[in-house]
């Protein structure tokens, strides 16, 4: 007897909320690029006030993709994306067009994406997962365990969306709306240390990028990589359990949440700025050769703003969890030799220090050190852009000296 079933596909589970749609958009929208665009793109290519504009220029047309694919999930319902768009509207060519199209877009920021969770580990762990084999690629290095950990956080992420739809969903919702929180709670923190209202985030636009017209142009054409995403919640509109008539308005909910997301980022750095940095283009100058996070200006911002609260809201906002490190910062040198010398101060490995600091200078720190019979021992290495150092940093009582602008190439050269 023929089984009446045969040849059907079976139906799909409706267990995506409204709230659980929305947190699949949000977070595909937002990813690391809005962490470190601020000080990278943003700010050099237009400044805060640009930026801004041209986010908001950029949203616009980001609705019109939206309003597209929310006519086409109705117009074709069930299981869907691009792909199949594409196909059952023009033909099974187009779809395979469409599908080359995505999956080489993707794998352009694969890297980038593939990168962060292993600068986030390197922050919070240290070297313990460099391991095994190791290259180096771009200028980053590589090694076995950064990658192993890489592929058992996919493998890990895959088998809850595989066998914990709804679980998957549900994590994914907490997730961004924590995210987009901690951004919040940073930018308004950001915002109340500014004492100097909009004039302290003067010049609105970027010095010598041109035109301002172009400068809004130039980060309205880098929208649609900063909004990649959003729309492939509607390859799961088979199993919304909500009318598909919904949609419109929770993409839109989508995009206006990502746009504050980067614009609350993309002004922190304008708004706090680390010390001797008077304007945002100053601190632009020379992060390159500012150390660890504060060479990424979100994180500067946060930093300047809420101190390491402000760091560990930073990393809850790009991975939704807060970690310890096994790295401590001090502001200036009479905070570092306080937490050297403390009574229930753990051993340190090192001090990095720069020579230039408020308060104590690294010159100072380092005869402080060596004077104090219980951390005497500890390996001091100054860190400067004063080559003519190079002559005085042993007699002044450093072990080792490594020039701005510096790596983790450099710094591991340095320590071997």
């Amino acid at each position: 007897m023929e089984n009446g079933n045969a040849g059907r596909t079976p139906a799909l589970k409706r267990n995506i909320s409204p709230f659980g749609a929305w947190g699949l958009s949000f977070g595909f929208a937002v990813g690391w690029g809005a962490f470190v665009m601020p000080g990278a793109e943003f700010l050099p290519g237009a400044g805060p006030l640009g930026t801004v504009l041209g986010i908001l220029a950029g949203a616009l047309a980001m609705a019109v993709v939206g309003w597209n694919y929310h006519r086409m999930t109705n117009e074709f319902p069930g299981p869907s994306g691009a792909c199949l768009f594409a196909a059952r509207a023009f033909g099974a060519d187009y779809g395979f067009l469409t599908a080359w199209s995505l999956s080489l877009a993707y794998m352009a920021i694969l890297w980038a994406n593939a990168t962060a969770l292993v600068l986030l580990a390197r922050h919070m762990f240290g070297d313990v997962l460099q391991f095994g084999w190791h290259d180096t690629l771009a200028g980053f290095d590589i090694y076995l365990g950064e990658v192993l950990l890489s592929v058992a956080v996919m493998v890990a992420a895959g088998l809850v969306c595989l066998w914990g739809k709804r679980l998957a969903w549900r994590v994914q919702a907490v997730l961004a709306a924590a995210m987009l929180a901690a951004a919040a709670i940073c930018f308004f923190a950001a915002l109340a240390h500014n004492t100097g209202g909009v004039a302290a985030m003067a010049p609105a636009f970027a010095p010598g990028g041109g035109g301002r017209f172009a400068q809004v142009l130039r980060i309205v054409a880098m929208m649609p990589w900063a909004f990649v995403g959003f729309e492939a919640v509607s390859h799961s509109s088979g199993e919304f359990r909500f009318p598909a008539k919904k949609l419109w308005r929770i993409l839109l909910a989508s995009i206006a949440a990502a746009v504050a997301m980067y614009a609350m980022l993309a002004a922190m750095p304008a708004l706090a700025r680390p010390e001797g940095c008077a304007t945002w283009p100053d601190y632009i100058k020379v992060k390159s050769g500012l150390s660890g996070l504060d060479s990424i200006s979100t994180f500067a911002a946060a930093r300047v703003s809420l101190g390491k609260a402000g760091v560990a809201a930073m990393g809850a906002a790009m991975f939704g969890r807060l970690g310890e490190t096994g790295l401590s910062f001090a502001d200036n040198g009479r905070e570092a030799l306080e937490m050297l010398s403390a009574p229930d101060a753990p051993r340190f490995d090192l001090v990095l220090t720069d020579a230039w600091m408020p308060e104590m200078t690294g010159m100072e720190l380092v005869s402080a050190i060596r004077a104090d019979p219980a951390i005497s021992k500890t390996p001091v290495y100054l860190f400067t852009a004063e080559v003519e150092m190079k002559d005085t940093f042993a007699a002044a009582g450093f072990d080792g000296m490594l020039l701005k602008p510096a790596n983790l190439q450099s710094l591991r050269k340095l320590l071997k």
